[in-house]
């Protein structure tokens, strides 16, 4: 019998926690990568599950021959998590096989397979996530943008400005937004712009940020008009950006949500202020966010007195030097 999906990995979880699966309990010896290696040889499809996960997190060379042969498992799951494993090691001898896997009839292994590409950097990798862009399932597409943007493909940020546009799918606009902040070609100011206007918030949010690494003064205004914004992430990183660009008005806006105890699938607001306030200044003030109130509490009173610093008579001022 074959499990599928979430179902896989819940079942790994439920026998990891039990220390059923070798490896994951505390009480169970180390086991070494040709044991795993041994193990995705085998019969039993839950521990040949976990061994393709352990051998990427282990990141041993020796495992990527036989990882590249269960890029031809006929369990969709194992080709998957080979192909993310194969990412994670990045030996180039891969690379062959994983252009192949971009093409397989499963979407979840074409989108670990172009997530991996984005592991090498070559003209052909950059052209099989280009391709990608096209793909008929989002994962994939959201793979491919990830991909682009850690390969800081330049020649992609016009395709990757159609995709932050035009794709139906808010993550893939997302992703696409993102990989233009990390290429951070000048070219794509307008349309990061006009992504501020998304009606995805996550979208909203990436584009504030991205803008912030473009670097142009010019989006201040734009960026200023984003503070108000119905969206606490969006204005978190509406005020990062403008920080970043000269303008750190909207400081009080990231140490005010400090406080705040909402929070999405992902992560709560206050932990989303205190990583924007830590890569923008190099502090951390001892904020810890699920930590006590009165430590919670007494961080932001030091936040607040830096933002003073760094804002000297309450009028704008450039960012401070980093210690």
């Amino acid at each position: 019998m074959r499990l599928s999906g979430e179902t896989v990995w819940i079942a790994i979880f439920i026998l990891c926690a039990a220390g059923g699966i070798g490896g994951c309990g505390g009480e169970e010896k180390t086991k070494s990568v040709q044991d795993y290696i041994a193990i995705l040889e085998g019969s039993d499809y839950l521990l040949r599950l976990d061994a393709v996960q352990k051998l990427g997190q282990l990141k041993e060379p020796v495992a990527v021959p036989f990882l590249i042969k269960s890029l031809a498992d006929s369990d969709p799951a194992i080709r998957a998590g080979s192909a993310l494993a194969l990412g994670l090691i990045g030996d180039p001898l891969a690379v062959d096989s994983l252009l192949q896997a971009v093409n397989d009839p499963n979407e979840n292994v074409r989108r670990d397979a172009v997530g991996a590409l984005g592991s090498f950097d070559q003209p052909r990798t950059r052209a099989a996530a280009l391709g990608a862009l096209k793909d008929s399932g989002s994962y994939p597409r959201y793979a491919a943008c990830r991909a682009l943007g850690r390969l800081k493909a330049a020649e992609a940020v016009a395709p990757l400005l159609q995709a932050a546009r035009d794709d139906t799918n808010s993550y893939v606009r997302t992703a696409a937004v993102m990989a233009l902040g990390e290429i951070g070609d000048p070219k794509s100011f307008p349309g990061l712009l006009q992504a501020l206007r998304d009606v995805s918030s996550y979208v909203r949010s990436a584009a504030a940020a991205a803008l912030g690494k473009l670097g142009n003064r010019a989006a201040v205004p734009q960026l200023r008009r984003c503070l108000q914004d119905p969206n606490l992430w969006v204005r978190n990183d509406a005020a990062g950006a403008l920080y970043r660009l000269g303008s750190p008005e909207g400081l009080p806006v990231l140490i005010a949500n400090l406080s705040s105890p909402q929070q999405d699938d992902k992560s709560t607001v206050r932990g989303h202020a205190d990583s924007t306030l830590r890569q923008l200044s190099g502090l951390s003030f001892g904020f810890q966010t699920d930590g006590p109130a009165e430590e919670r509490a007494e961080a932001i009173r030091r936040w607040e007195e830096w933002a003073k610093q760094a804002v000297p008579g309450g009028t704008p001022a450039g960012p401070s030097p980093r210690p």
